[in-house]
């Protein structure tokens, strides 16, 4: 962020800092591309739920954020599944470690561990050449069958939507490992 100061004043030396580049809106406020859900029961209490970006910033155990591109690991996800699979989702921010979401076409009937285990191998190979920064568990893959994925007008996923909307599905893994 670059920004202008002006120095004040011969005694106390105030700061004057200009954010007017970060005003991006009438009112004077600016949009940081983050994502929040209002508590349910508790007025005034939001939980960041990600952000508008495909990255994913998981927080190992023992180790600093690590920001993982979502769609080179849903890629991958999708290459050996994709005559069955409709979408592949990166899901973990704030998390320890991150799984996927794997959405089955409608009509599909798929062996769901074969699915799983095509698509974990296909991710292991990916990591052990290097092509991605971390491991993706067998247990964190997620089957969903009859799940509709939500799309903007453009036929693109709504990556906030579908972690509100399968949330029981993802915490659900994470008690698994």
């Amino acid at each position: 962020m670059r920004t202008n100061l002006r120095i004040t004043g011969s005694v106390d030396q105030f700061v004057d800092l200009r954010t007017s580049d970060l005003q991006t809106k009438p009112d004077g406020s600016f949009r940081t591309g983050d994502i929040f859900l209002q508590h349910p029961t508790r007025l005034g209490l939001y939980k960041c739920i990600g952000r508008m970006t495909d990255e994913i910033k998981i927080r190992p155990v023992g180790h600093e954020n690590v920001a993982l591109h979502a769609p080179t690991y849903e890629d991958v996800a999708m290459a050996p599944g994709a005559g069955v699979l409709e979408e592949a989702v990166l899901f973990g921010s704030g998390r320890p470690e991150a799984g996927i979401l794997l959405f089955v076409k409608a009509g599909c009937d798929v062996d769901r561990e074969g699915l799983v285990d095509s698509v974990w191998e296909a991710l292991e190979r990916e990591f052990e050449e290097g092509r991605v920064p971390v491991k993706v568990r067998k247990e964190m893959l997620v089957v969903v069958c009859g799940g509709v994925v939500p799309r903007t007008t453009k036929g693109n996923f709504v990556r906030s939507e579908i972690y509100i909307e399968f949330e029981e599905d993802i915490n659900e893994a994470y008690t698994l490992v």
